[in-house]
């Protein structure tokens, strides 16, 4: 028997559910904290570009010529959201 072995069973007996779910929903908010963390901090760490409208209506084989224009005209209008600033 490991040290400690029968205190840690014994312990784990006197939990309620109640205790023992308590238990795990606070591991799995930990674990998703760390998650969401993580995920902020690829977001903020990463590289932003001003976006090159012409370059990207280019690349866009989908849309044809009056879609590309009128994407350019809108993209055109809000540049300023696309300057490569994150918010």
């Amino acid at each position: 028997m490991k040290p400690y072995e029968g205190e840690s069973k014994k312990v784990l007996k006197d939990l309620t559910v109640n205790e023992i779910n308590s238990m795990i929903a606070q591991t799995e908010e930990l674990e998703a904290k760390k998650q969401l963390s993580k995920r902020v901090e690829r977001i903020l760490d990463a590289k932003y570009d001003a976006a090159d409208i012409d370059e990207v209506l280019s690349k866009a084989t989908a849309l044809n010529t009056m879609q590309k224009k009128i994407v350019n005209d809108f993209l055109t209008e809000y540049q300023d959201l696309f300057d490569g600033t994150l918010g």
